[in-house]
């Protein structure tokens, strides 16, 4: 009788080890999916932004070889206008190139760390990229809206559909935005 439990309690071991390392396998999988969309989706947000950004420069060397004419405060206005959407475009470049910079580092060493030390786990909050924790500053064009595709809200804890539909009305789609609200 004593064999037998002994038996089972080694089968049952074995099958619980089993299933930890699958379950592993599959985490470091999905988490890797997950940051190769991030990445691809940080790489079209830059790309975005770079558009933008010729634009604006495109815009701004026009103003500037244009022949010279009597100069208006509309005139000034509106070249303060793109100046300011310039370089807002090239913080937000910079930020998110060191962002995805960031996220590619951690998950290197993320990488590296599982590579070593297979049998160890970690917490999935451990193993996101330091650069999620710091968000860019707010992208924005004279008038206040934000650049770029909306963000989804509902990945921040505990923004559901109905809070993220108030948030939107108020103008806030993106996590930079929310990051940047003052206590007023």
């Amino acid at each position: 009788m004593l064999y037998l439990t002994v038996q089972t309690l080694a089968l049952l071991l074995i099958a619980i080890a089993i299933g930890a390392g699958i379950g592993w396998l599959l985490r470091g999988a999905r988490d890797s999916a997950a940051n190769e969309a991030r990445a691809a989706n940080d790489a079209a947000r830059i790309a975005d932004l770079r558009r933008d950004r010729d634009a604006a420069e495109a815009a701004l060397s026009e103003a500037k070889a244009a022949p010279a004419a009597p100069v208006s405060s509309a005139d000034d206005g509106q070249f303060a206008e793109l100046q300011g959407a310039l370089d807002a475009c090239r913080e937000s470049v910079s930020a998110l190139e060191a962002e995805r910079d960031a996220a590619l580092a951690a998950q290197a060493t993320a990488e590296a760390r599982a590579d070593a030390a297979p049998e160890a786990t970690t917490p999935k909050a451990a193993v996101q990229p330091a650069a999620a924790a710091a968000a860019p500053s707010v992208t924005a064009v004279p008038g206040g809206a934000a650049v770029g595709a909306p963000d989804d809200l509902k990945q921040i804890s505990g923004i559901g559909p109905k809070l993220e539909g108030v948030l939107r009305e108020a103008g806030i789609t993106r996590f930079e935005q929310i990051a940047n609200l003052s206590p007023a």
